[in-house]
This record gives C-alpha cells, sequence and structure tokens, in this order.
C-alpha cells in the first residue's frame, strides 16, 4: 500500500469541517504561521460529532472512505478524531502554503509507516521530520516536509517554510490585524478565514475569450476594492449560520459592493425554481449592510437542506462514442 498521507488530506479536511465549540485559535499553531501570511483560516473540530451535521459528514467518510480507513490503520492517526484544530496559512505566492493541526500523533507509528514507504525520515531540532518523496527523486529536495513536534503539532509544507515554522515557535510574527481577526472570527466561527490580499488576487476569474461577451457581473475594480476580508460558518443543532464581512477602500466603495450584493441576490431569486433547497434558504435569509468602509452579509439555512445538498448525486456527463458510418 502506498504512503497515502497527501491523498488522505483532502477527505480530513472534509471531515474536519464539522461543529465544535468555538474557541479562540490555538496559540501556538498561529504563532508558527509565517510573519509574511496574507491567508488564515482555520477549522476546529473539537467535539465535532455533537453536531447534527458532523455526524452526518462522518458517517459518509466511515461510508465511503476505504483509503482513509488504511491509512488508519497504518499510521495510528485517525483525522476524524485525532486532530482537534487545523490552520492554514498562504503568502499568495506559488508553494507558499503551510498546513498546521492540533491533536494527537503517534509519532513513532508515523514515522515508521513513512519508512515502510521508503520515505526519508530525520530531524529538525525538536522535530520528527517526514520527507515526502522517495529518496532519489528528481527535485527531492524540494519536496515537502511534514514536522511533528512533541506528538501534539504537525506542520506540513516547503521544507524552508517548515524550518521556519520551527524555529518560531512559541512567539507570533503574524501581522497584528490579521492575528486580531484570527482571534476573534475564530471565537465565533467553527471554519474561518481572513486575508488582507485584495480579493481580485485571491479569486482572480480568467477573462472571456477575445470577441465574447462578458457576463459576469463582478466587475475586477469591485473586488480590487477590498482591503481586508473575513468569513465564517458556525454548525449549529438545526441551522448553518454564515458570515462574510469586507473592508473597502472608501466608505463609497463599501456601498457599491452592497449593491452589487443585492443585486445578484435579486437576479438568483427570480431562478429559486432551479436551485437546490439550501441555495434557495441561503438568499431568503440572506442580510447585507454597511457601517462605513466596512460591509456585512449574513445568512442561515436548515442544516438538512445542507445535508440534502452534499448528497445531490453528481451527474458526469455520457462519454462520447465515435459515430459509426
Amino acid at each position: 500500500m502506498k504512503f497515502a498521507l497527501l491523498r488522505v488530506l483532502p477527505v480530513a479536511v472534509a471531515g474536519l469541517m464539522l461543529a465544535a465549540p468555538a474557541a479562540a485559535v490555538d496559540a501556538e499553531l498561529l504563532g508558527m504561521v509565517m510573519p509574511e501570511a496574507r491567508f488564515v483560516g482555520g477549522i476546529n473540530v473539537m467535539e465535532a460529532k455533537a453536531s447534527p451535521f458532523g455526524r452526518f459528514v462522518l458517517n459518509k467518510l466511515q461510508a465511503e472512505e476505504e483509503e482513509l480507513q488504511r491509512f488508519v490503520l497504518k499510521t495510528g492517526l485517525d483525522p476524524r478524531q485525532d486532530i482537534r484544530e487545523m490552520l492554514m496559512a498562504s503568502t499568495g505566492e506559488k508553494a507558499q502554503t503551510l498546513l498546521l493541526a492540533a491533536g494527537n500523533f503517534a509519532a513513532a507509528r508515523l514515522l515508521s509507516a513513512a519508512q515502510s514507504e521508503g520515505l526519508t525520515v530525520t530531524k529538525y531540532k525538536d522535530a520528527d521530520i517526514i520527507v515526502l518523496a522517495k529518496p532519489g527523486r528528481a527535485n527531492a529536495e524540494r519536496a515537502p516536509w511534514v514536522a511533528l513536534l512533541n506528538g501534539n503539532v504537525a506542520v506540513i509544507g516547503e521544507q524552508s517554510l517548515v524550518k521556519a515554522a520551527v524555529d518560531r515557535r512559541g512567539s507570533i510574527s503574524l501581522k497584528a490585524s490579521l492575528a486580531q481577526n484570527a482571534r476573534n472570527w475564530s471565537t465565533q466561527y467553527h471554519a474561518w478565514m481572513t486575508t488582507d490580499q485584495p480579493a481580485a488576487k485571491l479569486a482572480a476569474a480568467p477573462a472571456p475569450a477575445p470577441g465574447a461577451p462578458n457576463n459576469n457581473p463582478i466587475r475586477p475594480e469591485y473586488l480590487q476594492a477590498i482591503d481586508e476580508a473575513s468569513g465564517g460558518i458556525r454548525f449549529g443543532s438545526s441551522t448553518v449560520d454564515i458570515a462574510s464581512e469586507a473592508l473597502a477602500r472608501t466608505d463609497r466603495d463599501a456601498q457599491a459592493l452592497v449593491d452589487v450584493a443585492r443585486f445578484l441576490a435579486s437576479l438568483a431569486q427570480g431562478r429559486q425554481q432551479q436551485m437546490p433547497s439550501a441555495a434557495a434558504a441561503l438568499l431568503q435569509s440572506m442580510n447585507v449592510n454597511q457601517q462605513g468602509r466596512t460591509v456585512r452579509l449574513t445568512a442561515t439555512m436548515p442544516e438538512a437542506d445542507l445535508e440534502k445538498l452534499l448528497d445531490t448525486p453528481r451527474h458526469r456527463p455520457a462519454a462520447k462514442t465515435a459515430a459509426r458510418h
């Protein structure tokens, strides 16, 4: 069996986006985020199974993800149970992303599993390191590292980023405004994000082909007017609450963002019959308001509607067959 850490990570993240008591972001993890970070997001996974949506997602994972089960048996790490909190931080540049996790990591079993797959295991200061590439592979020196610290912290990323994170442990060098936003949003929401990078760079849409009409109502200048943005999701016993907040360059830019949001909502409301019930419920509950340069959007949907949305079968396009003459 191949060492499945990289393939299991997307499954783990999906399983981690579950309800948990809102608690401030882990200070040790936040302290390891690079000072150049422009985006930080986190998920609090403690007591995930207490949420109806959490139980729903866990049941789907247990029923459908055989590879995750094999990973758990081989490594002793069950991301659904052993990870308490996760952070992702990025500078916005290629390969400049860190994934950090707090929980219980059976380091000995993880290292043994890595070695059995032919991966390199080494040390950096007090961290156990797994190099996610087999010796002799081309560009192996650029392979990502997994650092395990004291059995309760894991850091994954490009080698120089992981080394710097280990070096920073015990202090906070992240930009003060981002660090404060992380604390504020993590105490209110189970999954959250904050960024001070212009939204146009984070979510740039491809330009239409020459001569083709541009039907995208969100013009680039609207996104470029956003200096900071944050958002969060909170899973309750019967509802899912979503909130986002944007800090615009000026009051006028903020009002323009409000107008765009309301316009898009009005367009979508005319098509609710073609929408999943979860999306329709979100639109009906959406509230947008402005206070100075700040625009805040909130919405709520029934938890059962979100389950239905995830349970909707995905139809794949039929394979094309060659015409017979």
